[in-house]
């Protein structure tokens, strides 16, 4: 009998592991020789599972090429995405091991996708209802110019990160100069940093004010869409925060039944524009203050932990669903709700090197909610805020029958969660403003 292989690219999670290893897959590990995954989580929980560990540098696709030399696999093996900045390597990959997944998505298509500037030529060419008015910048001229002419709030962001990183909102002239110069001075470092091997992009949009909901969506090689439920996500902004990170998302949406259906008729005319197939999709939407929801961003692979919420909220099998679009087979989706569910995620709020996080072993097991929980990062990595492009540190997956509870619990986990950063002061000096208008202290 052929084996099944399943190889994960550039990152693993835990959850996405164990339905591979329940379905009897062979698991692999394309490791990032340049940036390798070492948590303490990765070291007890992922790689005593894992049949093989081969070094990868992803740095170009010559990198990659010369990775691979000598290496083969059956056609029928799986390539496995966790992370968005892996995301062309996995197809440059299957091209270059003639995996069966090449067909689905190209390289050349793979390149683009991704990109939120290409994503919102396409929405606005196929049904610019879904879209906002943007802008791709490469000075701040062109960001004043923007804003002349759709007045403010607007977003600058760049093209290629997702989950919030050097996100920033501009409410006047004077947070447009400062965040628009600090965003294309920080761009390069932080895709550098994020391993994004793209060229940096940053664009301008009109800010969506309203309420952040998600939906993760099965496309098959036909391009039937199957949604999984909408997701509630609360966004550190909405909370009266100056960044965008996701303070929780959460089951159920809260939405009425014909809303939600908008917002997954809206979905739905996202990922028709990007006219991808065989594939899995987070997409991220807004619905405005006149109730219309818009598009903020596609991203290529499942949503982060919302395989545990949608077992413990609909008894969905979220990573099963994800292994059988690949292989192309169906999908089942419930939509009978069962208990509530939320995943709050914690970033450090001051940059600095990462002494220790507090409350996250022991404590936070007791609360009533408490499913599990995950550490990302390591004693010792530089961690930050979101608005500085740094990754979180942790979360956790909360359920319980009763909302009440789980919204007691979600405010008691902030308060024994403690994020520990050692730092020190420096001059940081806008190089867009050599005279030193701008210059400010921050810490590191």
């Amino acid at each position: 009998m052929k084996k099944k292989i399943a190889i994960f690219i550039g990152h693993i999670l835990t959850s996405n592991l164990e339905i591979f290893l329940k379905e009897d897959y062979e698991i692999g590990f394309f490791i990032d020789s340049q940036n390798p995954q070492q948590s303490s989580d990765f070291q007890k929980n992922i790689l005593p599972h894992l049949s093989f560990v081969y070094p990868i540098n992803f740095s170009s696709f010559k990198s990659i090429q010369k990775s691979l030399a000598g290496f083969h696999l059956h056609k029928d093996t799986i390539l496995v995405g966790t992370r968005d900045n892996y995301f062309l390597a996995q197809a440059k990959i299957a091209e270059i091991l003639g995996l069966k997944q090449s067909n689905l998505m190209p390289v050349e298509t793979a390149r683009n996708i991704t990109n939120k500037f290409f994503q919102r030529q396409l929405f606005i060419q196929n049904y610019p209802e879904i879209t906002v008015p943007f802008k791709k910048i490469r000075t701040f001229h062109g960001a004043y110019t923007f804003s002349r002419r759709y007045g403010f709030p607007i977003i600058v962001k760049p093209a290629n990160l997702s989950q919030g990183k050097l996100v920033h909102i501009c409410n006047n002239l004077e947070e447009l100069i400062k965040n628009v110069s600090y965003v294309l001075d920080k761009v390069t470092e932080v895709y550098e940093k994020q391993n994004v091997r793209r060229k940096p992009q940053v664009i301008i949009e009109k800010f969506i004010d309203g309420q952040q909901y998600s939906v993760d969506s099965y496309i098959d090689v036909k391009g039937n869409i199957t949604h999984t439920p909408v997701c509630k996500q609360v966004i550190s902004h909405d909370l009266g925060f100056d960044d965008f990170q996701t303070y929780y998302s959460g089951y159920p949406s809260h939405l009425s039944p014909k809303k939600e259906q908008e917002v997954l008729d809206t979905v739905s005319k996202a990922i028709k524009s990007l006219k991808v197939v065989g594939t899995v999709t987070h997409v991220e939407v807004k619905v405005t203050s006149k109730n219309i929801p818009k598009i903020i961003e596609v991203n290529i692979r499942p949503g982060g932990y919302r395989a545990s919420m949608l077992l413990e909220s609909y008894d969905t099998n979220h990573i099963l669903n994800v292994v059988n679009t690949y292989t192309n087979k169906p999908v089942l989706v419930k939509d009978k709700f069962l208990k509530h569910s939320a995943c709050p995620q914690f970033w450090a709020e001051k940059e600095g090197e990462l002494i220790k996080i507090q409350g996250l072993d022991g404590e936070i097991q007791k609360l009533p909610s408490y499913i599990r929980h995950g550490r990302l990062v390591s004693d010792g990595e530089i961690v930050g805020p979101v608005t500085k492009g740094h990754k979180k540190t942790c979360f956790a997956i909360l359920a319980h029958e009763n909302e009440d509870q789980l919204k007691k619990d979600l405010i008691k986990i902030r308060k024994i969660i403690d994020i520990q950063v050692r730092y020190k002061l420096i001059l940081w000096v806008n190089l867009r403003d050599p005279v030193g208008l701008y210059a400010s202290y921050r810490t590191l």
